[in-house]
């Protein structure tokens, strides 16, 4: 075996040990304490994350393009999530039902295209 690549190989293994052994970055828990209410204003989520301990700063609000309403946008404890507000539980049952159940994928139908299918990946 040559020496630059025995080097080489010893190098990629160290690597591979040093980013198995390094340590998970902290997650934060951003499960309600409380149990969730059925219908909420962008104010009152504010609110209630607030009042249960964590900090919140109001973001931008974006035009709706995956949703039919516009999403604004919050942080909480430096982690961004968008809030969506509908008129009714009904129209937000409904297109909650476009996110697949990991949360990885919206698929819905295409407002260009009827009978078709859009996916979008999160």
């Amino acid at each position: 075996m040559k020496p630059y690549f025995k080097s080489i190989l010893i190098l990629f293994l160290l690597t591979a040990l040093s980013v198995a052994c390094a340590p998970k970055p902290e997650t934060t828990n951003l499960a309600p304490t409380v149990a969730p209410r059925l219908l909420m204003d962008y104010d009152t989520v504010i609110e209630s994350l607030r009042n249960q301990g964590l900090t919140v700063e109001q973001g931008r609000t974006f035009p709706a393009d995956i949703f039919s309403v516009h999403a604004q946008e919050i942080g909480v404890n430096g982690t961004t999530i968008a809030v969506y507000e509908y008129a009714d539980a009904n129209a937000a049952a409904a297109e909650a039902a476009w996110v697949s159940p990991d949360g990885g994928e919206i698929i819905r139908p295409d407002p260009n295209n009827p009978g078709q299918m859009v996916t979008t990946m999160i």
